[in-house]
């Protein structure tokens, strides 16, 4: 380059890109998988998991038999918990998740947030003790605003006053999952006592406090009873130490694998703006060195010359510690102001953490050092040499030159593979947005709701309740069908394992998704039923369950030659075996498409989606606020938390991909500003040094035009071979990690238009780099 002040200036930006990019980056990824879990001492904390879940299939039973076995721990858990709950907090219901946990598991997780008050103990945990619970922070609030902890609160839960005894943080420790807990309390207090006494019925996470001293004996003891548990269940169990990274990836496993690629665009980025800063100082190092070599010549100290060059070069480095640092705060200030309600508020003091600060000041030096140590290890190696022409020793056949161009090729490879990976991204969420529900999807409004009450209400009290609901809806017209599901359409539902009657239990069984309905859902959702009967409302009241359906996947794969209905299966092992009574339709669960084996449970539960089916695809949009009042005037205690339709579930549901996708094509636009900005350093600075070369093929008849075009298509050239290496590159990824990448493809129409608009950018700046062959500098020769 032939301007220091634009050399500078790339420089501090290439700087500033490329150190903000994975000064964001890692703060992000500490935000979603490091440092929230408020845990003491975790390397003694043991979590039970099994190889089908993150739970698996421990109920509480189990739990008092590892309490049995497994002395040698200082304390063992189990918690449950239960989303959806109505909480009333005086006349007021609370929409809340409760867990109800032994009365170890304060002791257990060892978690000092307790805000006032006191945690439930196992004297506590008694089935005719007192109900006692604690509230979060925030469910506290909406009890008592703005008021410090006071002993005699209650809340009802499920037609039982419980009594407030203490507060916790609203991040204290659930361990199995990323949400807040409104209410703690104590497993046997629990109102619904067969929800912990029988065998099999639920899952509950299961937790061990392990005794130092006591590590060998502990590891015999668990490992003994695992062994038990995986004979009378089937399933392969482990003991393992609570792994904070482990158990955000169980938890998100989407997030965690978006998160990998964006890891790996990252440090591409630093890579590429190392490559750049390389190829810069490789062209640019001789001529700074020179210069010091005059200084010197002049009779210039070597102290006074190191202090001129190393305080241009501190200047620099400050502009670009104050740009890293406003770009970053601008970052992630944007990024709470878009997404941080729905994914969590990243505070700033995540950025001045000591892994964010560390690796930081580690690529800092880093690059200090490059910048530093190349114009003086030439200035001290090079002699006099430097002061000759010979200085600009940066011809397209010097040793250098050729390193600047494998350094090109390297980046131009590496933004290729970026900005290719955003297409595949970019389609993936096209084909995700094409999956369909079910047949009626357009003309569905799902009403998330429950209906609360103070006392404790089975199926048949809340059937009797949802169909004057129902009734009362299909008399204000514009509703044609109406029933309850558990989840969400293209929202998992939930599974378990399913016991065939008459077969022996497999070892490893294959997880099968389930979900909850009432009679009318195969109806109101479109869902074909293909031979058998829908539920009735006496299938849907009884327990334990009767009656089961499922889909055409689960047939094919567990009965495939013979006669599925009038089969009996049992999910979860312990509700009894029941008869199947139809065969329906398959509909995907997610927004991948993919069906899978499905069992239909009929319930009537009173945390439940009404969905309704309306009579014109016009409705749902405009229908919903006249459907709510009505609800509200059938049944005043009815709670309605969020109405949707098919569009704003597919934004809900999308919204995690498209976030993941817009930091993707930041972070590659960034990168390619990177690429771009290297090859026109490179290609400005080579015709720069050869502008002697130039002066002399115009003197003797050589047209400016062809000057022009020969230096285009050299770099071109260069370019254009990165470029292959780089779609080489993308498709050999694609193939080898398809599987771990979402299962993203590139259809070849796409691929080939980033292609031509990668070569138009490539081209682009390599004209402008060149345009100085146009007017050669005769004056050269005219000074020799």
């Amino acid at each position: 380059m032939t301007s220091r002040l634009l050399y500078r200036s790339l420089i501090a930006l290439l700087m500033i890109s490329t150190l903000t990019c994975n000064l964001v980056m890692i703060t992000f990824l500490q935000r979603f998988f490091y440092g929230d879990l408020k845990v003491e001492d975790p390397a003694t904390l043991y979590r039970i998991s099994s190889s089908i879940g993150s739970r698996g299939d421990l109920s509480y039973p189990d739990f008092r038999r590892f309490s049995e076995t497994c002395d040698a721990f200082d304390s063992l858990s189990a918690t449950f918990l239960e989303r959806g709950i109505a909480v009333y907090l005086e006349e007021n219901a609370l929409w809340s998740d409760i867990a109800w946990a032994s009365g170890s598991f304060y002791d257990v997780v060892k978690n000092g947030n307790l805000v006032g008050g006191r945690f439930f103990d196992d004297t506590d945990d008694k089935p005719g003790a007192a109900k006692v619970a604690v509230l979060n922070q925030n469910s506290w609030e909406k009890l008592r605003p703005g008021k410090p902890f006071q002993a005699g609160a209650q809340v009802f839960v499920k037609g039982q006053a419980f009594e407030v005894v203490g507060i916790v943080t609203n991040d204290f420790p659930f361990l199995d999952s990323m949400a807040d807990i409104n209410v703690w309390a104590p497993i046997q207090q629990n109102p619904l006592s067969w929800q912990y006494e029988i065998d099999g019925a639920l899952n509950y996470q299961l937790l061990a406090r392990l005794d130092p001293s006591k590590t060998n004996v502990a590891n015999l003891q668990i490992a003994a009873a695992l062994e038990d548990v995986k004979e009378r269940l089937g399933f392969t169990y482990s003991a393992k130490v609570l792994s904070e990274t482990d158990f955000r990836i169980q938890r998100r496993p989407g997030m965690y694998r978006l998160f990998l690629v964006l890891f790996l665009v990252t440090g591409f980025l630093f890579l590429l703006g190392t490559v750049n800063q390389l190829l810069m100082l490789v062209t640019r190092s001789v001529a700074i060195s020179a210069d010091l070599k005059v200084m010197a010549a002049l009779g210039a100290r070597p102290k006074h010359i190191l202090f001129r060059f190393l305080r241009g070069f501190s200047n620099l480095v400050v502009v670009s510690i104050v740009g890293v640092a406003l770009c970053s705060v601008t970052i992630v200030q944007l990024y709470n102001y878009f997404w941080g309600v729905n994914y969590g508020v990243i505070p700033l003091s995540r950025l001045v953490e000591p892994l964010p600060l560390a690796i930081l000041t580690t690529m800092l030096v880093m690059l200090v050092t490059l910048h530093v140590s190349f114009p003086l290890i030439t200035f001290f190696s090079a002699g006099d040499s430097l002061l000759t022409r010979g200085r600009a020793a940066g011809s397209r056949y010097s040793a250098k030159n050729r390193l600047s161009i494998t350094g090109v090729i390297f980046q131009v490879a590496l933004v290729t593979v970026c900005i290719l990976g955003c297409g595949a991204f970019l389609n993936s969420l096209q084909s995700e947005g094409s999956v369909k529900a079910s047949h009626n999807e357009q003309r569905l409004l799902c009403i998330n709701m429950a209906l609360a009450s103070q006392e404790t209400e089975y199926s048949n009290v809340v059937s009797n309740r949802l169909n004057r609901i129902g009734n009362a809806l299909l008399e204000l017209g514009g509703v044609e069908a109406y029933s309850t599901s558990n989840a969400l359409p293209l929202h998992n539902s939930g599974g378990g394992q399913i016991m065939v009657e008459g077969e022996p239990k497999k070892e490893e069984p294959e997880w099968i998704s389930a979900a909850f309905v009432s009679p009318g859902y195969f109806e109101t959702m479109g869902i074909d039923i293909y031979k058998g009967r829908d539920f009735l409302r006496e299938d849907a009241t009884k327990w334990p369950h009767e009656k089961y359906i499922i889909n055409q996947a689960y047939a094919d794969k567990e009965f495939p030659d013979t006669e599925p209905l009038g089969r009996r299966i049992a999910p979860w092992e312990g509700t009894g075996f029941g008869e199947i009574v139809a065969v329906v339709q398959n509909v995907p669960d997610t927004v991948s498409g993919n069906i899978r084996p499905k069992i239909y449970i009929p319930f009537y539960q009173n945390r439940f989606v009404l969905n309704l089916f309306l009579s014109h695809p016009v409705l749902p949009e405009i229908h919903g606020r006249l459907i709510s009042e009505k609800i509200q005037e059938i049944d005043p205690e009815a709670v309605i938390v969020s109405i949707e339709t098919i569009d704003t579930i597919w934004d809900e549901i999308l919204a995690a991909p498209r976030l993941g996708f817009i930091i993707l094509l930041t972070l590659s636009l960034v990168g390619l500003f990177l690429s771009l900005s290297g090859i026109y350093g490179y290609q400005s600075y080579i015709i720069a040094l050869r502008q002697r070369e130039f002066a002399i093929r115009h003197a003797i008849g050589q047209p400016t035009t062809e000057l022009f075009w020969s230096e285009v298509f050299r770099g071109l050239k260069i370019t254009l071979i990165g470029f292959a290496c780089g779609v080489a590159i993308f498709y050999l990824g694609l193939y080898a990690f398809k599987a771990d990448l979402y299962n993203i493809h590139l259809p070849a129409l796409s691929a080939i238009i980033i292609s031509i608009a990668l070569v138009s950018a490539f081209t682009t700046i390599l004209t402008l780099a060149s345009s100085s062959t146009k007017t050669p500098k005769l004056e050269i020769l005219m000074r020799e």
